[in-house]
């Protein structure tokens, strides 16, 4: 940068001509001091591809020009390695796992719970309430369905896409996928000229413009230089030198992204209120990595390691500016760590809405600290989380003072880096400071109190169950000469993390109710037995794909259990009494104890029950005479006692050579 920097704090913390909105009654007064805000969120920028944090194949003026205006943060964290999480944090102030949005959500128009949660409130929200003009520019990805579309969560004016990607040439509705989907504007659909980056600058300029006397909020969100990767002709050409075409091409994304910045800020400053505006500039997380994402190795993270997708300092450590030139000094460097989650806490306490919170911020006011007003850092720790359904694959960080405690991967344990002496976490300290691992751990889990279990499944897996289900769903009605109905995907009538929903695809609520009910059941049996006989009944796998369970009818229900010769421990569990729908039930040649549950007999549509050569005791239920549908038997080979039910004498059946006998029936000699 050309101009010199002042360091604010040395100590090195961790831790057209119609309006585009409607008129608002809160009208701006004379008297109205309070800034505009305005948050320009790019993604997948690479930490060391703006020429103020070093870089040398790219120069970037506008963004520079940022920092030497305002306020760069060298220590500026966003709270996921994920674009969806990241935003979701960004708009919310808080940690995502505070209310369980962890991966990316899919593009999901039909499904109303597939998105930022409802009950989180926006910052957005918060800055209308207080009388501010509000819109988003660009990139949504957090929820497709109408409950969850921008306008709905306190924005006024959207223009931009709700899913998480987009042509940058292109709107071409007869090829698949959301790349293609048209632009909208507020709720309707609309075309673009040109290059998307321009495009979207666009309507952030006439937003600028038409909002000089209201106080306002824009939130601005390039998708650039997220892939596809694709640039103007004459940009590429600049970059021509570069051997690399994939580096080529993003060189030139990021070109033309800091140009677009530079339109932005020429029209505040046009419209006489950059002087009263406080702009924040960040990418939602670090560019790719190949160590994350193979053959993705356009972007620079230097001198960190790894990056998006990693919680390793490539991944979350980001380009980090702020500037409000009427009251935040110019050209400084800001060292201690913050966070994404400010930007919530600073605009919502300027914007005088902080005494109006519904839930806590995680973010903290960072205008008293860019003020020298308070001296030290905004937060103690910032920490980190992708959790699993299976503990030993949750991933999480914590960082506090310079130390960095991150379980990265499920294959080894937790790393100690000191990060003022080794940014690029190299150096693994757990060995020989326990001691600080074991503070860094218990910091974590007093945090992690307050969260709750990931509620989402992964984007790409809920496309794949869907579009798996969607087939069969289909097919089925085809080859019964039925026309296919209109069908939601994922609904469940409890929460996702006790209801057993994830990957169930159902035609409407009251259809779930019996599959949610089998796949309960199901896991209660596997808590009866040892080791949970080794099989993968987990709510983090679609139900379609749980070992030997079968799932068929209309609607599907589980209909075939078959465990035999597995060396299974433990008892049989009356919830498989549950299964109402079961026709085959074989657990046979295991080592079983306990009785046989009477809740068996509830299996009324039983063909097959294979119980023979297991360990079990007590007398044979006499309930099992209900079993009217039952074809084969085998109860052999364990301790028994009793008879066996008159009813069953008929059905296939080896006992042994009598190794129980047939009750009496009443009345007979």
């Amino acid at each position: 940068m050309k101009s010199a920097r002042i360091c604010l704090l040395i100590v090195f913390l961790i831790a057209s001509g119609c309006s585009l909105l409607p008129d608002r009654k809160a009208a701006r007064s004379s008297e109205d001091n309070r800034p505009n805000f305005v948050v320009i969120f790019v993604d997948d920028l690479g930490y060391n591809d703006v020429s103020y944090n070093g870089a040398t194949e790219i120069e970037t003026p506008n963004i520079d020009r940022l920092a030497e205006e305002g306020v760069a943060f060298s220590n500026g964290y966003v709270v996921h390695p994920f674009c969806g999480p990241s935003r979701a944090g960004l708009m919310t102030g808080r940690y995502p796992a505070r209310f369980g949005m962890e991966y990316n959500v899919a593009y999901a128009p039909l499904d109303e719970g597939h998105g930022l949660p409802v009950e989180e409130k926006t910052m957005a929200a918060y800055l209308s309430e207080a009388g501010y003009q509000t819109g988003i520019v660009g990139k949504w990805q957090l929820g497709a369905a109408p409950a969850f579309h921008p306008l709905n969560r306190g924005f006024d004016y959207f223009y931009g896409f709700i899913g998480g990607a987009h042509d940058y040439f292109h709107i071409d509705l007869t090829r698949p996928g959301i790349d293609y989907l048209p632009l909208n504007e507020n709720r309707g659909a609309t075309g673009m000229d040109g290059y998307l980056t321009d495009a979207l600058t666009d309507r952030a300029v006439s937003f600028v413009q038409e909002r000089r006397e209201d106080p306002f909020f824009l939130y601005l969100a390039y998708n650039a230089p997220h892939t596809p990767l694709q640039a103007p002709e004459d940009l590429v050409e600049k970059y021509s030198h570069i051997e690399d075409e994939n580096r080529r091409l993003y060189l030139a994304m990021v070109d033309s992204l800091d140009g677009n910045v530079g339109r932005v800020l020429d029209a505040l400053e046009r419209s006489g209120v950059r002087d009263d505006t406080v702009v924040f500039f960040l990418s939602d997380n670090g560019g790719v990595s190949p160590v994350v994402y193979p053959g993705h190795d356009w972007a620079d993270n230097a001198p960190f390691r790894t990056g998006k997708g990693s919680f390793f300092e490539g991944g979350i450590r980001v380009p980090f500016i702020a500037s409000w030139p009427a009251e935040w000094p110019s050209g400084a460097t800001f060292e201690p760590m913050v966070s994404s989650l400010d930007i919530a806490a600073t605009a919502l306490a300027l914007a005088g809405s902080a005494p109006n919170l519904d839930r806590p911020l995680d973010g903290v006011n960072l205008d008293p600290f860019v003020r020298g007003e308070k001296v030290g850092a905004p937060h103690e720790a910032l920490f980190w989380r992708q959790s699993s359904r299976t503990p030993s694959s949750t991933k999480f960080v914590v960082r506090a003072d310079n130390a960095k405690l991150i379980k990265e991967d499920s294959e080894r344990g937790p790393q100690l880096f000191n990060l003022a002496q080794d940014p690029g976490e190299t150096d693994d300290l757990i060995g020989s400071d326990i001691e600080t691992a074991a503070r860094l751990a218990e910091l974590w889990n007093a945090w992690n109190r307050e969260n709750i279990q990931n509620i989402y499944p992964e984007a790409g897996h809920y496309a794949t169950v869907k579009a798996d289900a969607v087939f069969e769903f289909t097919e089925g009605y085809k080859s019964s000469g039925k026309e296919a109905p209109i069908f939601q995907v994922g609904i469940a009538p409890e929460p996702y993390d006790t209801s057993c929903s994830n990957g169930i695809v159902v035609p409407s609520p009251e259809h779930s109710l019996g599959l949610v009910r089998d796949c309960e059941s199901l896991m209660a049996a596997k808590d009866a037995l040892t080791e949970g006989a080794g099989v993968n009944w987990t709510y983090d796998e679609s139900l379609v794909n749980w070992d030997h369970v079968t799932i068929g009818g209309d609607p599907n229900r589980i209909r075939e259990l078959e465990l035999p010769s597995r060396s299974i421990e433990g008892n049989i569990s009356p919830k498989l009494g549950n299964l109402d729908e079961l026709i085959k039930l074989n657990l046979q040649n295991n080592r079983l104890t306990g009785p046989i549950p009477s809740e068996i007999a509830n299996l009324t549509k039983l063909r097959e029950l294979r119980l023979g050569n297991n360990m079990l005791t007590g007398s044979v239920p006499e309930t099992l005479a209900g079993l009217d549908d039952l074809e084969l038997i085998r109860l052999s080979g364990n301790s028994l006692t009793g008879c066996i039910p008159d009813s069953l004498q008929y059905v296939d059946n080896d006992f042994n050579e009598g190794e129980l006998p047939f009750c009496e029936v009443a009345g007979n000699s």
